[in-house]
């Protein structure tokens, strides 16, 4: 940490470590036109966990620059090392390009990404070459600080993932669903129950744990990266849609983290004995109508 110090004093800005104050990263996140969940603290959080229980060994040097007293940036990175060797990333993903907050004008932004592109260079210790990843925000064009670094990439790749826009009725989202998707979702109405767990209950999330144990065959995640994902369904920033059947034994479940703006689909358990019937199609269905209460824009499911 000594080094990043010394890197971090010579700057303009002011730099605080997302992991020293992560209330004002939400301040950030929330002074952004559209927040992306994989630059929410719920979701770096857990990738973080994830991999600090593999045999990654990693460290949170999560960035927010600041001039005169205000915000107008966050970057998440992180120094990952495995087998000797380490690289930038932002834990389990490419490096997350800095997003700035909404207001900043042009010249404070070219400050910034040279600012950025020089903590980059005297990070070279770390790696000499570094992966960058543009989430998708809404937008068809690329940010700012994205298009200023593509002169200096060796190549570029173009990834798909896929999204789905959320629209003030699930009604008017179902009309997009091919026929055998809807007659999927009636059938699994028909064998199932469906609830959605949003506040407390320890009894029904040990029930989710074991039913993704159960459908695993084996432990694949640390005890600490349940109970973040807990935490966060108690915060208000997921929920859990899981189904029973009529002896209330849990089927299926689908476990969602959202951001303001967009919902992601993080983790699924299903029993796999019933594999040949539609259980996801219900999960799927009450997890849309949720997003849409929650006035959420965009459905990313991967």
């Amino acid at each position: 940490m000594n080094n990043l110090k010394k890197i971090f004093d010579k700057s303009l800005f002011t730099i605080t470590l997302r992991k020293d104050d992560k209330r004002l990263w939400n301040d950030g996140l929330n002074s952004l036109d559209y927040i992306p969940v994989l630059y929410t603290n719920e979701s770096l959080d857990f990738e973080k966990e994830m991999l600090s229980s593999s045999q990654v060994r990693t460290k949170d040097i999560s960035l927010m620059f600041a001039l005169q007293g205000k915000l107008i940036c966050i970057w998440p990175l992180s120094i990952n090392s495995i087998e000797n060797k380490t690289y930038l990333r932002t834990f389990t993903s490419p490096v997350l390009c800095p997003l700035f907050v909404n207001c900043t004008n042009q010249d404070i932004r070219k400050k910034l990404f040279n600012e950025t592109t020089r903590i980059i260079k005297e990070l070279n210790y770390v790696s000499n070459e570094v992966e960058f990843y543009l989430p998708f925000l809404n937008s068809i064009n690329l940010n700012y600080w994205h298009s200023k670094s593509l002169k200096f990439a060796k190549k570029n790749n173009v990834d798909y993932e896929i999204f789905l826009k959320l629209d003030k009725s699930y009604d008017n989202v179902r009309k997009n669903f091919r026929k055998g998707t809807k007659s999927s979702i009636k059938q699994s109405e028909r064998l199932w129950n469906v609830d959605i767990l949003q506040t407390k209950d320890s009894i029904t999330w040990k029930k989710f744990e074991k039913l993704h144990l159960l459908a695993a065959g084996r432990k694949t995640r640390s005890s600490k990266s349940w109970k973040i994902q807990y935490e966060n369904l108690i915060s208000g920033n997921a929920f859990l849609v899981f189904l029973t059947n009529n002896e209330n034994e849990m089927v299926g479940g689908g476990f969602f983290t959202c951001s303001r703006d967009e919902c992601e689909y993080s983790t699924g358990a299903y029993n796999r004995k019933l594999f040949d019937l539609p259980v996801g199609h219900l999960v799927q269905k009450a997890a849309i109508n949720e997003m849409i209460k929650r006035n959420i824009k965009w459905y990313r499911i991967g």
